[in-house]
């Protein structure tokens, strides 16, 4: 029989609407970009996950609608996306070189503050993670003044005994495998100086 995670309730509710030490290749990792609401999944993410071009990925605040933790380390998560019915999918489309666009949680990464789980390019400005500067085509865009860096993991856990779990709830009836995104590495980003063009910086 199916067993899955007390902890995995804090999961359901959460996902989010589509929208020191410095990580290498040599994990699988998640790049919050520089470009509003850029992510990128290295190679051994993409395999680690199960995931190619053109497939769906959630990701996941714990911390939306309610305050649930105050450690980065154990906020965000991933998922496979899945099937709505009708045609679509939940997540956002991996496209090549493992990249996506997720807004929403993107802000909330940057801002790194438990009580918020989205934040306006306003107060991502204010609160100094980036910079708004001219594109080409004459519009301002929001160039973040720092990259963040995630370890992606599997998430297992303890069951009754030695038994371990590894698949949880994330919504109504989808019961699947969700990876952590560990070790949050914040470094400093230096926009050009140039006009950005309107997809990437």
């Amino acid at each position: 029989m199916e067993k899955t995670s007390r902890f995995s309730t804090s999961f359901a509710g959460k996902v989010v609407a589509s929208g020191s030490k410095v990580l290498g290749s040599a994990f699988p990792t998640l790049t919050v970009a520089s470009t509003k609401d850029k992510f990128v999944l290295n190679p051994k993410a993409l395999a680690l996950m199960g995931l190619s071009e053109g497939d769906y990925v959630v990701l996941i605040d714990v911390n939306r609608g309610e305050r649930t933790t105050d450690d980065p380390n154990s906020r965000w998560y991933l998922t496979k996306g899945w099937d709505k019915g009708k045609g679509t999918m939940e997540g956002a489309k991996i496209g090549k070189g493992g990249g996506f666009s997720y807004s929403g949680v993107y802000s909330a990464i940057q801002m790194n503050d438990p009580d918020l789980s989205e934040a306006s390019v306003k107060d991502m400005v204010a609160a100094g993670k980036g910079i708004l500067r001219d594109t080409e085509s004459g519009k301002e865009a929001f160039i973040a003044t720092q990259k963040v860096n995630f370890k992606v993991e599997k998430l297992v856990e303890k069951g009754e005994g030695e038994e371990l779990i590894d698949t949880f709830e994330v919504a109504k009836d989808i019961v699947q495998k969700v990876y952590a995104l560990t070790e949050m590495d914040i470094v400093a980003h230096d926009p050009k100086s140039a006009p950005t063009s309107d997809d990437n910086e």
